[in-house]
């Protein structure tokens, strides 16, 4: 036969035995002692409770929260969105060049007016991308459609060395002054696009000056040399080719010396 502790059973009985209920209940007796005797409407265990302030949210002893209370997320926390990446701080000529791509632009270049047949200095050059030949005379190399003076030709892009080769004797002069202009920085390969970054000197009447970033602000860094005048190029990081440039004659002992080459990227 199993033995029931009194006080075990007393306790329990307490939790459940309304207090004042219409009728009494004997709770529990151990030895000779009266435990507990109640009537009414409220548990022993209720009675016993602190009231809770309507305006203050749950009490201390209530088993739920209020129904107004916000119930605590069990989830994870949102994500943080990520944060854009740093532009590059290096740049090469003609990187992230795709098929398809296509560039117009405004270009003046008086060194090779006065060379070539055609006297204008200013044009407006498009050049589109077709696709990459990987074995070639050239090596690596683009196919480009060239759109000039409402004419197309064809030309090649050698890949590694930014070098343009007409396939048409009669494009050599348009390819050395797209050579010397949209293509100029091809000899200095992948270099620093941070402010002081050194790229190289270039030759002066009387002396070298230093070629170097001289300011950044995004993604857009400006590539110059002070002579009499600034000459600048601004690079924009990611962008095969250069958005502007301005050069003046390095070597003119002139205040005002004449521009070598200007050119816009339109489109």
């Amino acid at each position: 036969m199993q033995t029931v502790n009194p006080y075990t059973a007393a306790i329990r009985t307490w939790k459940r035995t309304p207090v004042f209920s219409p009728s009494f209940y004997v709770c529990a007796v151990a030895v000779g002692t009266l435990l507990c005797l109640g009537a009414g409407g409220a548990t022993a265990g209720e009675a016993a409770r602190p009231a809770a302030d309507p305006g203050m949210g749950p009490g201390p002893y209530d088993d739920e929260p209020s129904s107004s209370a916000p119930l605590p997320s069990t989830g994870p926390p949102p994500a943080a969105a990520a944060a854009a990446p740093p532009p590059p701080t290096t740049w090469r000529l003609g990187e992230n060049l795709e098929a398809g791509d296509s560039y117009t632009y405004e270009i003046c270049n008086s060194i090779h007016a006065a060379e070539a047949t055609y006297p204008d200095p200013c044009y407006t050059l498009r050049m589109d991308f077709v696709h990459r030949m990987t074995h070639h005379a050239y090596g690596p190399a683009w196919v480009i459609e060239v759109g000039f003076d409402g004419k197309n030709t064809v030309m090649l892009l050698d890949y590694d060395t930014m070098t343009i080769h007409p396939t048409s004797a009669w494009d050599v002069w348009l390819a050395g002054s797209i050579q010397n202009t949209v293509l100029h920085l091809a000899p200095y390969g992948e270099q620093g696009l941070e402010v002081g970054s050194y790229w190289g000197e270039i030759d002066a009447y009387f002396y070298s000056v230093p070629l170097s970033i001289t300011s950044r602000a995004g993604d857009k860094s400006v590539l110059g040399y002070d002579t009499a005048v600034e000459s600048l190029t601004v690079i924009i990081s990611g962008m095969p080719f250069p958005e502007y440039s301005r050069w003046h004659d390095p070597r003119s002992i002139s205040e005002d010396p004449r521009i070598i080459h200007e050119y816009t990227l339109v489109r």
